[in-house]
């Protein structure tokens, strides 16, 4: 590394090898500010090959090393994550319930009512299809809503789609503020919650689109019927808006795939939440 000067303000981990050692470490690098350091180092204390992490990008790492290494069978599509014996609850929650990216300090700070939990959310990409994660969250009894922090999210949203309805805790805020916060919702909106956009700035494929329409129908969200009536809705509305050309247009592809779609019978869940009571 030169003549780079550096100060290791805190150790966290050394594995020695062979030939060196790797340490991880929270480190300065000349005037810079302070980084966790994963590299290299030479018994005689010469620092090698290696990279820096700020902490959002630690964290992020720490989260999905831990996740992938407790969670190796997450990969498999056909493979259950939750047990079935008596030891473990599950409770069905559906887009009418919300997940918050962030951390909890509002709800500590106020002395809400939360508990730690377990979180299994459905993640589409056109890659992969529909498939099942486990993360850690919280449930807070007093806001209605799961939280995940925001290393776990990023885990989550880098595989795919989260089918589930998604806040920060300021748009949560915001959204509490300026709608029936609580109220059972119009159809239209459980379509809109559940991903569904025709929009071109969202420009969501015909696919993904397809895979929302599925998914809200296979969970009970909505009927067939229902969905088609309100795509017929939205295309009679706009159809004359010279405006609306390209979301009519998108309705109308949706529409005719939905007509020939057939329900698979298989229930599909959106988040489940366990509590262990051992």
């Amino acid at each position: 590394m030169g003549n780079l000067k550096y100060e290791i303000i805190d150790n966290l981990s050394t594995i020695k090898t062979q030939y060196d050692e790797i340490q991880v470490n929270y480190m300065k690098w000349g005037n810079n500010p302070p980084k966790y350091d994963i590299r290299k180092w030479s018994f005689e204390g010469e620092p090698l090959k290696g990279f820096t992490l700020s902490k959002e990008e630690m964290l992020e790492l720490y989260a999905d090393l831990k996740y992938q290494l407790n969670h190796p069978e997450a990969e498999l599509p056909e493979k259950q994550l939750f047990s079935s014996d008596n030891e473990v609850k599950e409770k069905l929650i559906d887009f009418r319930k919300f997940v918050i990216h962030d951390d909890m300090s509002d709800c500590e700070s106020n002395d809400h009512d939360y508990e730690e939990i377990k979180a299994s959310i459905y993640v589409y990409s056109s890659a992969c299809g529909m498939q099942q994660y486990t993360v850690n969250a919280y449930y807070c009894n007093e806001c209605k809503a799961y939280y995940i922090n925001e290393a776990e999210y990023n885990i989550l949203r880098r595989r795919g789609k989260l089918m589930c309805q998604v806040f920060t805790s300021d748009s949560f805020e915001k959204f509490k503020s300026e709608s029936n916060y609580g109220a059972n919702l119009r159809p239209e909106s459980l379509l809109h919650i559940a991903g569904y956009n025709v929009g071109q700035e969202d420009n969501l494929s015909e696919d993904v689109r397809h895979k929302i329409i599925e998914y809200v129908i296979e969970s009970g969200l909505m009927k067939k019927s229902e969905v088609l009536y309100l795509l017929n809705c939205f295309i009679e509305t706009r159809e004359l808006m010279q405006s609306m050309e390209v979301p009519v247009s998108r309705w109308k592809a949706d529409r005719e795939w939905l007509r020939g779609y057939k329900s698979t019978g298989k229930r599909l869940v959106g988040i489940r939440y366990i509590v262990d009571e051992r």
